[in-house]
């Protein structure tokens, strides 16, 4: 099977799925862009705006406006009608633009690449910032809109920052040492690095991707429902998604009777699956809301309607509550709102931007499971331990 160069996408998608690959790569099936693909290059266009007006110093209020408009510019080519997406965008644009720095220049902005491994591989891509930390460090910066961050640690297995240090390795050979940043833009930067061996390793790796994807057939490139399935371009193509959306019956067995490999395995398949029939209700209330909005009436059909209701929401007069309460007792009953407290900072006292946001705290949410794979090693040893036990 033909493939004239490696990216990072190629590479994660060959590792994902069969059949996303073939749509991608070997079809004429057109591509629905997901709204959080369409969301994320708005944002990067918007910032790429920014990094080319940057000169290393806060920007001025004129340059602020500039880059909301730009997001906003670039999001209605995207068509994006959801307002609080919209509100969302503006917000991590400004909030990056006023955080901009890394390192003390930046040597390149959506840095377009095509090169080639010491075994021959072709590599293709971009990088969506490059900078100089130091005479001897550059920094491969790339942002991420996604809500959920990965840690450091979880960082120094990703396929993308990997792929990024490789090129950064082979492109700019005079820097000795390369720092990766995974700019989560909704909460804080992560940082890596990969060592010469890591390195060394990651080329033998996409060097046998690359042999897989030449040997395969398109045959072979079958679905696989997966934790990606939701935001899947081609999801409305794909036979195993449409299963979960036909409703298939399964029998399912007490939880308590799993042994943990099965207990695991379900797990994912329900993940899997609710990620899927999350994303047709969302798709599914879109298209619902619109209609409701564009006829003014409640959906009809099959003896059914449709009613729309919304929670309230209770807001008290603030010159009211200022007003009657004592000073001292503020601290009581109010709480910081982010955004607005942000705009002020922005808009109002730029100078005690960092003071305050160096005091910041990041809460989290109940805790949520992920499952990943073991290396051979790690199945060898909890086998043996269960023997011996």
């Amino acid at each position: 099977m033909k493939c004239p160069a490696l990216s990072a996408t190629r590479v994660n998608m060959w590792l994902q799925c069969g059949f996303k690959y073939k749509c991608s790569y070997h079809s004429d099936l057109p591509r629905v862009d997901s709204i959080f693909f369409k969301f994320g290059k708005a944002v990067h266009s918007a910032l790429e705006f920014a990094g080319k007006m940057y000169k290393f110093e806060p920007f001025t209020k004129e340059e602020y406006h500039l880059i909301a408009d730009k997001f906003l510019e670039e999001a209605a080519k995207e068509r994006i009608d959801d307002i609080e997406l919209l509100k969302e965008g503006k917000d991590i644009v400004l909030n990056k633009a006023r955080d901009f720095k890394f390192g003390r220049k930046i040597v390149t902005l959506e840095k377009f690449f095509r090169t080639k491994t010491e075994c021959g591989v072709p590599l293709i891509g971009a990088m969506d910032m490059i900078v100089e930390v130091d005479d001897n460090t550059i920094g491969v910066v790339d942002y991420k809109t996604s809500k959920f961050a990965m840690s450091g640690a979880e960082l120094r297995s990703d396929i993308q920052l990997s792929f990024y240090d490789l090129v950064a390795h082979i492109m700019y050979p005079q820097y000795k040492k390369r720092v990766l940043v995974m700019d989560y833009l909704r909460s804080k930067p992560v940082f890596s690095y990969r060592t010469d061996e890591e390195r060394e390793e990651f080329t033998k790796f996409i060097s046998q991707v690359y042999q897989s994807i030449l040997d395969a057939d398109e045959e072979d490139l079958k679905p696989n429902l997966n934790k990606f399935c939701s935001n899947c371009d081609y999801r409305s193509y794909c036979p195993a998604y449409t299963q979960v959306l036909d409703g298939l019956e399964k029998k399912y067995i007490s939880a308590e009777l799993l042994n943990d490999g099965e207990l695991i395995t379900e797990w994912e398949d329900v993940k899997n699956k609710k990620k899927v029939l999350e994303e047709r209700e969302r798709e599914l209330k879109m298209v619902v809301s619109d209609r409701i909005r564009t006829s003014g009436e409640n959906l009809r059909g099959d003896g059914k309607m449709l009613i729309v209701r919304q929670n309230s929401r209770v807001m008290y007069d603030r010159d009211m509550v200022f007003k009657n309460i004592p000073s001292a007792d503020w601290r009581k009953v109010t709480t910081v709102h982010k955004k607005g407290l942000e705009d002020y900072l922005r808009n109002e006292r730029p100078d005690l931007s960092k003071k305050i946001r160096d005091t910041a705290t990041y809460s989290f949410n109940a805790p949520f499971f992920l499952v990943k794979e073991m290396a051979d090693g790690n199945q060898k040893n909890k086998k043996e331990e269960k023997e011996t036990s």
